[in-house]
């Protein structure tokens, strides 16, 4: 398994710990993941971390990444994973319906010398999820 693969592979294990800090650790300084539903960019690690990450969890307290697969294509990662969770919380004007939903995801990261994240799309086949770019 090569570092990108492993650090994708660490990285959903972290989400599913709630461990953000060990999820963006090889996140580039510089990320710029933008959430089109939101219309919200973020530039850090760390607004990641407790503004986007974070919001998830108000979400779906129960939200996990499981089924996960990679395809190492060198400097660029395809992962596909499922989401899923219960929403019990508001997702943006919506409240909580109190209903568990799954959706098949993909996201397609590449990665800079010495394998940090450097952009990356996330794109999901279904609600809840959104159009997502690192």
């Amino acid at each position: 398994m090569t570092a990108n693969v492993e650090n994708y592979r660490a990285g959903h294990e972290a989400f599913n710990r709630r461990d953000f800090t060990a999820m963006t650790q090889h996140y580039a300084p510089g990320i710029s993941w933008t959430d089109h539903a939101q219309g919200r960019t973020f530039g850090t690690p760390e607004e990641f971390r407790t503004e986007f990450l974070a919001g998830w969890l108000g979400v779906s307290s129960d939200i996990r990444i499981s089924d996960a697969g990679y395809l190492d294509a060198g400097g660029t990662v395809v992962s596909t994973f499922t989401v899923s969770g219960t929403q019990d919380g508001p997702l943006g004007p919506f409240p909580p319906p109190a209903r568990s939903s799954r959706c098949r995801c993909a996201r397609c990261g590449t990665s800079t010398p010495p394998a940090r994240s450097s952009a990356a799309t996330f794109t999901t086949t279904s609600s809840p999820c959104s159009r997502t770019s690192v």
